[in-house]
């Protein structure tokens, strides 16, 4: 069950970038604040997560522990806002092309940025070998998607998308949820082989850059996109506090004890994760608020003097 629920998730973090590549292709306008935003949120709940531990004595201070506290080591954050900063330059890229070109443009990229390097991670994980240098994103390999080549690779495609929209056929929504099926079931089976066989501590079959998962953020994102307009000024607030989850969902996972549950009953595990899943974003969220209450002058001030 767990392999399925992963298999089905693992696309999220692709098909925000395929989003953010098909919305923020029509502009080339950026805002700084944007990612400073990031940057200084991730700060923040590091510091105070720091503290907390200080004041429960699971950790104690120091010079570096305080230093590292201050530094935004978090992959994501680091790769949007590159992405976000360097974007528009791949805009003006984009429009200088022809459909024609922008279909090649993607096909090549897709083969020596996804299907490439995947293929490599797995010769390397049947043969048990890691083959160093061979891989198109890096010497040691595709980074397993954690990389500023996938998140460009997956940006362009969301581009194109949009750029293409008027020249596609509508995509029947029978065919789009069948191929949806049939590629959670392929990336499912992929992840239970490399269970019983893999090199590395990331499984290829759940990599970001691995063809099928890109492949099931376009599908999702073309299924949601085909829908009717829905607003709710309940889920648009709750929405806001998505990232702070990002942030702090470790700090509450670690707790859940979730490998209790694994091998009992089915019904019981996924009630287990729900609720927790319910509880642990409301916690995020209500903390969210209270993040926001505080920094919210400090951004506006901010913001004034980046003008």
């Amino acid at each position: 069950m767990l392999f399925v629920l992963e298999s089905i998730s693992i696309c999220a973090v692709n098909l925000f970038i395929l989003i953010s590549g098909y919305f923020l292709c029509r502009s080339s306008k950026r805002q700084l604040i944007k990612p400073i935003e990031l940057i200084i949120q991730v700060i923040f709940f590091s510091v105070v997560l720091y503290i907390v531990k200080i004041c429960v004595g699971a950790e104690t201070l120091t010079i570096k522990g305080l230093i590292m506290t201050l530094v935004p080591s978090n992959w994501f954050v680091i790769l949007y806002s590159t992405l976000y900063i360097i974007s528009p330059y791949i805009n003006i890229l984009l429009e200088q092309l022809s459909g024609k070109q922008k279909k090649k443009m993607v096909i090549v990229l897709f083969a020596i940025f996804s299907v490439w390097p995947t293929i490599v991670d797995l010769s390397g994980e049947i043969l048990g070998k890691e083959w160093i240098g061979l891989s198109s994103v890096g010497m040691y390999g595709s980074e397993w998607g954690y990389s500023i080549v996938n998140f460009l690779l997956v940006y362009i495609i969301g581009a194109y998308l949009y750029h293409m929209e008027e020249s596609q056929n509508k995509r029947n929504k029978k065919q789009l949820l069948f191929c949806l099926l049939m590629t959670i079931l392929i990336i499912t089976g992929w992840a239970f082989l490399n269970e019983r066989a893999t090199l590395f501590t990331e499984r290829s079959a759940w990599e970001y850059c691995n063809p099928l998962v890109i492949i099931e953020a376009v599908i999702i994102f073309l299924l949601l996109k085909n829908m009717k307009p829905f607003y709710s000024k309940i889920v648009n607030n709750l929405a806001k506090g998505c990232f702070t989850v990002f942030l702090l969902q470790n700090t509450f996972i670690r707790k859940l004890h979730i490998d209790k549950y694994i091998n009992g009953n089915v019904l019981l595990l996924l009630f287990h994760l729900l609720l927790n899943c319910v509880v642990i974003y409301i916690i995020c969220w209500i903390i969210y608020i209270i993040y926001t209450v505080i920094t919210k002058p400090f951004f506006k001030m901010l913001e004034k003097k980046l003008l």
